[in-house]
């Protein structure tokens, strides 16, 4: 259903703007097989730790788990604007110009990459985590 919005919505933008471009339609046996795989693994994975999770309690405690709450989430302003700043440094360099930028040179291209990356997966990570807990308190 993905493919055939995408290219229905591509399809009608090219004539708002009035462009005449001509596009086929493909299917990439390589991009299903690789979705297909990822999305089993995740499968894989969460129903393996459902299964744990059930195997090592008893039915009992199962449903009385969602009566009492674990480790309550503690705020922390500071580690909140670290989140903050890994995001905005993120996509400031994401969106620095290759050809301009120090940062996109041969040298730091890849650790480039990998900060942007990991430096906004962990900046929303620490947001959510600790300054909804800010918030909330």
């Amino acid at each position: 259903m993905g493919c055939f919005f995408s290219k229905f919505f591509s399809m009608l933008l090219f004539r708002i703007m009035d462009l005449s471009i001509a596009s086929g339609f493909t299917f990439s046996v390589s991009a299903i097989l690789s979705t297909l795989l990822v999305f089993g693994i995740i499968l894989i994975v969460t129903t393996a730790n459902g299964y744990w999770i059930v195997y090592r309690h008893s039915m009992v405690e199962l449903f009385k788990a969602d009566v009492r709450e674990k480790n309550p989430a503690k705020g922390s302003l500071t580690l909140s604007i670290v989140g903050l700043f890994l995001i905005g440094f993120g996509y400031f360099l994401a969106t620095r110009s290759i050809q301009a930028s120090i940062f996109w040179t041969e040298k730091f291209f890849f650790a480039s990459m990998l900060f942007v990356l990991f430096g906004v997966i962990l900046g929303t990570w620490l947001v959510l985590r600790f300054f909804v807990s800010v918030r909330c308190l």
